[in-house]
């Protein structure tokens, strides 16, 4: 394992000899973080780069992929040692606003995810390059007032579309980088060829069922009177039939296409209308499923014999996955995977009644 320094524009100045970095995060969609540990001896233990905003570069070993970012506050001394986080570049990225207004007219979700990430970089130096943009899906007239980027991808772009994204660390000319992916789905299908098997690869597991079930959602356009906002309406039948009639309104600002409306009420029932369940596992690197051959993202089947009603054995996307470069240990936490159908409903339609079929 070999832990990289660089200073504010990513270039490389100094490797960490007396230091180690805690456990390592990778989440689907979301930042992850560690912290540094470095020895006060250490000749990288420098204001430079071990300032809020210095780059850091980690290698590492057991066929996983690298770990990047920015290192920020809190930073702890303590008389021989000093510890500082550490967090994927997405941090930054959360601070770095819109305009007043910034307007798009109909644009697929890969054009906006370009624009508003190419304008931070220009401004801020994040040392960003694009990698596979998805250009798929509707097109959209959404407006931004002094957003910062990330809650456009996170709040915008994953709402008015099914995308998946990432930031993937390199280093190119001696200078650390960061690579921007969007995907209609990251990760593949792998549960015919991978497997995590209680008491093969899985140590120790937690299984969790969670959530808030909603199974039927209007959503309310913008517009200045409630008579010229349009509302959308869906609902998942099965979901109804089997917890019962779950209702959530959801009022996106500044969206009025049709198309748009539709997609923030798929996306909620995709994410709610039945119970996430979760596994979190302990796993080894041995076959079927070397951590080679599983990123987060895939989809690999679970089978944890001992855990439900009669031992559970199912389809799971790994949302985040975390290793420890001391102990070896590596973390998953799972999402199962379910499919869903959505009906679109108008407003004056009949609803069900909580003891209809």
């Amino acid at each position: 394992m070999r832990i990289l320094l660089g200073d504010r524009t990513g270039e490389i100045r100094a490797e960490v000899t007396r230091g180690y970095i805690s456990q390592l995060t990778w989440r689907l969609n979301k930042p992850g973080i560690a912290d540094l540990f470095i020895d006060r001896r250490d000749p990288a233990c420098t204001p430079e780069l071990l300032r809020a905003g210095s780059r850091i570069f980690v290698e590492l070993d057991d066929s996983l992929p690298p770990w990047g970012g920015v290192l920020e506050l809190p930073r702890t001394w303590t008389r021989n040692m000093l510890q500082i986080r550490a967090h994927t570049i997405e941090r930054l990225l959360s601070f770095a606003i819109t305009p007043k207004t910034l307007a798009f007219y109909g644009v697929p979700v890969g054009t906006i995810f370009v624009e508003v990430l190419q304008d931070a970089d220009t401004r801020a130096g994040f040392g960003l390059d694009f990698g596979q943009v998805w250009y798929g899906g509707n097109i959209h007239w959404p407006r931004y007032h002094f957003r910062d980027a990330m809650w456009v991808i996170n709040e915008s772009l994953r709402k008015m579309e099914t995308c998946d994204y990432k930031f993937t660390p390199f280093v190119l000319n001696n200078k650390i980088r960061f690579r921007a992916t969007l995907q209609e789905q990251l990760g593949d299908d792998k549960r015919a060829r991978v497997a995590l098997i209680q008491g093969v690869n899985v140590a120790e597991a937690k299984l969790t069922e969670q959530g808030d079930i909603v199974n039927r959602v209007a959503v309310v356009g913008s517009g200045s009177t409630w008579g010229e906002r349009q509302v959308i309406y869906a609902l998942e039948e099965a979901s109804r039939q089997t917890y019962g009639l779950r209702e959530r309104a959801l009022t996106p600002s500044d969206v009025t296409q049709e198309t748009t409306l539709n997609r923030y009420a798929e996306t909620e029932l995709r994410d709610n209308a039945y119970p996430h369940t979760l596994a979190d596992l302990t796993a080894a690197n041995r076959t079927p499923a070397l951590f080679s051959a599983y990123d987060v993202g895939d989809i690999v089947r679970v089978q944890l014999p001992d855990y439900g009603f009669g031992g559970y054995d199912a389809p799971m996307r790994i949302m985040a996955r975390g290793y420890d470069p001391r102990s070896k240990r590596c973390e998953l936490v799972c999402d199962e995977q379910f499919t869903y159908i959505p009906v679109f409903q108008s407003e004056d339609e009949n609803q069900p009644g909580e003891g209809e079929a």
